[in-house]
């Protein structure tokens, strides 16, 4: 029975560290809950943005392949090296954004 005393003052020095401990534990994981939350909504936004972004592309490349149908069949210049080719190109798609311009 003497030894009571000993024995709660033991527990109550070791219960302090723990509980400050697994307090300082709950703390950061309710934080990483709702930081985890916030990331997966704004996940969902951006992948319905991304969506409407790709179908968006996709209306703007019909457009433009309708309207440059004509102008990729016209007969051009003969390119006899890459940087010609890529240049050739380049003045293409000027022409052609000039056309669609108006």
């Amino acid at each position: 029975m003497d030894n009571e005393p000993t024995i709660l003052l033991m527990i109550l020095v070791f219960s302090v560290p723990v509980l400050a401990i697994l307090s300082r534990f709950a703390t950061r994981w309710r934080a990483l809950g709702t930081s985890s939350r916030e990331v997966e909504q704004k996940v969902e936004r951006l992948e319905k943005v991304n969506a409407e972004y790709a179908q968006r592309l996709e209306n703007l490349e019909a457009v433009v392949a309708s309207q440059s149908g004509s102008l990729l069949q016209q007969p051009g210049p003969v390119a006899t090296g890459p940087h010609e080719v890529e240049e050739m190109n380049t003045q293409r798609v000027a022409h052609l954004a000039r056309r669609i311009g108006g």
